[in-house]
């Protein structure tokens, strides 16, 4: 057994006589279909005197239908499904000038991909083998309930090479490309394959509509599979010393986002659109082109981040810097501030993140909140090195990557520490499924959210509340908030902030409980 393909039968024979090798052989697999192969190659010995009587190469191979199956000795990532295949293959010409004839026809043929669980099927067609190259009038099959189709004629090598402008072209329509429910995408565009076979040059077009990427257990599977898999590790091994002799390269494949979103529940969101090209050798490919965020979320500890509106979020791919594309994103947070929090710079170093004041008797509204801004500017790979944290009011850095991280909910009592941390364990486990109503609402922003009230007489109570959040400007938002768990009305917020340190804010319930706030913050550093 050779790669889990059983082998029935291997049989050849070889002889060596006037400086020229003549082989004859089969091997059958759990196929009755053998493979034969036979021929005659001219090669004399450096230390011989005999030369061959001809410098022709003659060598032929054979094999169809299940016969295919011996696909899997060459590689794991292709099985043969069935269906009806010819193979028959002639190489004449010399060592230095290989001639090939023949054909490889298919009628309703069906390969298999284990690793991506999917089969090519109706394959239907022929590819000819003429002199030095291939000629394909016409190669059909179905693939995710789409189809491909490659035509088109390529030489085999370099030397033979065609002028530009012909080659082979794999056109992709509507393909609905699904991995484990996991990945899927609308895929249509082209494929195009020139300079030689032995030294491709590979370009085209791919347009990917309503991509969807989750990532979840059988994507951590194919990666895991792809970097430690045996048998997948020797295949890369030796697809990186074939390229040291037939050189791939890549010129401007051109792959456009229509529109995208990718999502690791809970950590973030993300959608995006745009375009990008690929150029360069394999490896060493770089990419020119520009991804837009255009909506989502990056959830952190205490403090869930959306996107910026009214900014453009780019990354950025330039030839120069290869595939570690340039980052300007925005994002925005509003971290509940239920008590008047002093959180101060710390005078000494220590191991815990830093603690804040609170005073009890300091409330402010039950609705009250930080904005947060976080941006990156600069390459992917010094991601965190970049990452820039502001706030209005304002906090230092180290204050504001605190609240957000976290670390300031240590060894607190009381409801407050326990009210961001609740909002975004809230938020973790049921952002899609908020997301999905408030599309469905027309809503900017939809969350549930969790509250605690204004004290009184009993002390804080944490309740859980569903609001409608809208951000009208920077400085302007506006609120919707019921309390489910509590006797409470529709409360309608507002707040405006005039610069760094005033704001105006106010709350109303549209019956007996409206206040206006004139605030005032000044924070100690």
């Amino acid at each position: 057994m050779i790669n889990q393909q059983p082998l029935q039968e291997i049989g050849s024979r070889f002889s060596y006589q006037d400086a020229t090798l003549n082989l004859q052989g089969r091997i059958l697999g759990s196929s009755p279909e053998p493979l034969t192969f036979s021929g005659q190659v001219p090669y004399p010995l450096p230390f011989m005197t005999v030369q061959p009587p001809s410098q022709a190469i003659a060598l032929r191979a054979s094999l169809k239908d299940d016969g295919f199956s011996l696909i899997n000795l060459f590689t794991p990532l292709v099985t043969w499904g069935g269906g009806q295949a010819h193979l028959d293959v002639a190489i004449g010409g010399s060592l230095s000038r290989p001639l090939v004839e023949g054909a490889i026809a298919f009628n309703q043929a069906r390969f298999h991909s284990p690793l991506l669980n999917t089969s090519l099927d109706h394959l239907t067609g022929a590819i000819q083998l003429q002199d030095q190259g291939i000629k394909i009038n016409s190669l059909i099959g179905n693939l995710w309930e789409g189809q491909i189709a490659l035509s088109g004629d390529l030489p085999l090598t370099s030397q033979a090479a065609r002028p530009p402008g012909q080659g082979l072209t794999l056109a992709l329509e509507d393909l609905n490309f699904n991995f484990a429910e996991e990945v899927s995408s609308h895929i249509n565009g082209q494929i195009t394959l020139t300079n030689a076979l032995l030294s491709p040059t590979i370009g085209g077009d791919l347009r990917l509509q309503d991509t969807q990427v989750a990532v979840g257990p059988e994507i951590l599977n194919l990666v895991n599979t792809v970097l430690l898999n045996p048998r997948i590790k020797a295949l890369r091994q030796d697809l990186a010393a074939v390229r040291e002799i037939f050189p791939v390269q890549v010129d401007t494949l051109r792959i456009t986002l229509l529109p995208a979103r990718v999502k690791a529940a809970p950590l973030f969101s993300l959608g995006l659109q745009g375009q990008l090209a690929l150029s360069g050798s394999v490896p060493g490919i770089y990419g020119d082109g520009a991804i837009a965020l255009t909506e989502g979320w990056i959830n952190t500890v205490t403090a869930e981040f959306f996107l910026e509106e009214g900014r453009d979020s780019l990354i950025v791919f330039r030839p120069e810097s290869k595939l570690d594309p340039e980052l300007d994103l925005r994002f925005i947070a509003a971290v509940p501030l239920q008590r008047s929090y002093n959180i101060n710079r710390s005078q000494a170093l220590t191991a815990g993140a830093e603690i804040p004041d609170i005073d009890p008797l300091g409330a402010n509204t039950i609705f009250d909140d930080l904005l947060i801004e976080a941006r990156v500017t600069g390459p992917a790979s010094r991601l965190f090195e970049n990452l820039e944290l502001s706030s209005n009011p304002p906090y230092s850095q180290d204050q504001l990557l605190s609240m957000v991280t976290g670390g300031y909910l240590s060894d607190l009592g009381g409801a407050e520490p326990a009210l961001p941390l609740g909002i975004n364990l809230l938020n973790a486990f049921t952002a899609d499924r908020q997301d999905a109503l408030g599309n469905a609402l027309g809503l900017q922003r939809f969350r549930l959210t969790t509250t605690s009230l204004i004290p009184d007489t009993e002390g804080d109570r944490l309740s859980l509340g569903v609001g409608a959040n809208l951000g009208i400007t920077q400085n302007l938002s506006v609120s919707l908030i019921q309390v489910l768990n509590q006797a409470q009305p529709f409360a309608f917020n507002a707040r405006y902030r005039i610069d760094d340190h005033w704001g105006v804010q106010g709350s109303t319930n549209f019956g007996n409980n409206s206040r206006q706030f004139l605030e005032y913050r000044l924070n100690f550093r």
